[in-house]
């Protein structure tokens, strides 16, 4: 492609701003007669060639960045405009057309040898975690997971946006499940999301190690470190309020950045005195207000040590994962052969009256039966054939995904969820009922667990109520 050529007769290509492996990125022009722009506008257009990825994974981080952006309202982020396959001769290209936000990156204006003030840089690290705290407000979150000078844009008036979405998270399930590719820049990534488990506060972290290099001019991998902790005050003096909010975001342990965005933002700006805040953070206080929730926490029932579930818990995340039964397993299989054997019949009763031309009452009266073995299917048959997944924190609230074919994904703030309890099920097996877990969420209640024992539905149930106890005290 070069500059003076059209896409889908709407946008011209002016200037090429960037060039990757299978993709490029140019300012366009929207053209006389573009519907989503007035004519004259820059834009910037990410152009994604289909032919040239070794793998989908380009792909995915293009519709995933094309998705967030349309689900995005925020000055400081740029807005979705337009997306759509293009075909040029032989080669196939996908195309999004973005906000062109006026201004340089952090990156180049430190390059060029500006130098910020401390008090600039508390008000341009505040700027950043109220976009960040925007996106971790979402529901689900969004987890930018490449938080660096590259990708803040200081424009003409002073203010900052951020821009590259590409590596964009949409939901705390996923960054804590994607273990496949690293996403983030060297130096500013965090040790959790190296391993493939990003969260919110990995982004928290990458935007105080950001400031770092801005106080001292110095990359976060050659900055010196206090234990594992990066250390910004050993190269420069640091503000009171600087010192207590890095203190807080560079911590390597994921969970001692307690700070909350908003009011590490108010001690940043001024609202707010260091002091109030120099008492043990917001998980501390949690456990010496409410010790008889944390000692549920502690004492709760614990998984036979045969189980195939995963139940992980920390104060700030719980966790379960309950893979697909195997076929072993005659919690799974034997409802199945129920089901094989009813809709057997049934497609023996209506083939059979259709065939001998009998009235066709007889083959509509087989519809019921149809739809019986439709809702058994549905209700009991998959549940106990599905992979299930819960993580329940306090930023992302209660994230479910269950799995068969394909994935569905519910989530729920969580003060939606109610308690967690063993209940006997609608069908039984060999004349004895069957029970299964039960999780209130909102009007709703959930069911799940059925073709676990009796000892891992009620330690399941028992952990769930004692982490939420503990969240919610």
């Amino acid at each position: 492609m070069k500059s003076g050529d059209t896409l889908n007769g709407a946008y011209e290509l002016s200037e090429q701003l960037g060039q990757g492996p299978w993709a490029q990125t140019w300012a366009v022009l929207a053209l006389e007669g573009c519907p989503l722009a007035q004519a004259g506008t820059s834009l910037v257009a990410k152009i994604l060639s289909l032919g040239t990825m070794p793998d989908w994974k380009g792909y995915d981080y293009f519709e995933r960045e094309a998705a967030a952006l349309k689900s995005l309202r925020h000055r400081a982020v740029p807005r979705y405009i337009d997306s759509f396959r293009y075909q040029d001769g032989q080669a196939s290209y996908l195309v999004m057309v973005m906000e062109r936000i006026p201004g340089t990156s952090l990156a180049k204006e430190a390059e060029s040898g500006r130098r910020w003030t401390e008090a600039e840089i508390e008000t341009m690290l505040a700027e950043l975690l109220e976009i960040l705290d925007y996106l971790h407000q979402l529901r689900p979150p969004l987890i930018h997971r490449d938080v660096n000078p590259k990708n803040i844009i200081l424009r003409p008036d002073g203010s900052l946006a951020l821009v590259d979405f590409s590596g964009v998270q949409d939901a705390v399930r996923l960054a804590y499940r994607d273990t496949t590719t690293m996403v983030g820049s060297a130096g500013y990534t965090p040790i959790e999301q190296i391993s493939g488990r990003a969260s919110v506060r990995s982004d928290l972290y990458a935007a105080a190690a950001s400031a770092a290099f801005l106080l001292t001019r110095t990359h976060p991998s050659d900055l010196p470190m206090q234990g594992l902790k990066l250390d910004p005050g050993a190269v420069v003096e640091l503000s009171p309020r600087l010192t207590m909010v890095l203190d807080n975001y560079l911590e390597p342990d994921e969970s001692k950045r307690t700070l909350p965005p908003a009011d590490a933002i108010a001690i940043l700006r001024g609202q707010k005195p260091v002091a109030t805040f120099a008492q043990p953070l917001v998980e501390t206080r949690r456990v010496a207000q409410h010790p008889a929730a944390n000692d549920m926490l502690a004492q709760a029932e614990q998984l036979p040590s045969d189980s195939r579930v995963t139940l992980s818990t920390r104060t700030d995340l719980f966790r379960l994962l309950i893979p697909r039964p195997g076929i072993a397993n005659p919690a799974a299989w034997s409802p199945a052969v129920f089901l094989v054997v009813w809709m057997g019949f049934i497609a023996f009763w209506t083939v059979g009256a259709s065939r001998m031309g009998a009235p066709v009452f007889f083959p509509m009266f087989s519809l019921p039966f149809w739809a019986v073995g439709l809702f058994i299917l549905k209700t009991f048959i998959m549940p106990r054939l599905s992979g299930f997944e819960l993580t329940l924190s306090p930023e992302g609230g209660a994230v479910l995904s269950q799995r068969l074919l394909r994935t569905k994904t519910h989530t729920w703030p969580l003060a939606d969820l109610g308690s967690c309890r063993v209940e006997v099920s609608a069908v039984g097996r060999r004349g004895q009922r069957e029970t299964e877990l039960l999780l209130e969420v909102g009007t709703k209640k959930v069911r799940f667990g059925q073709a676990l024992s009796d000892r891992e539905k009620r330690a399941i149930a028992a952990n769930i109520n004692a982490w939420l106890a503990s969240a919610k005290g």
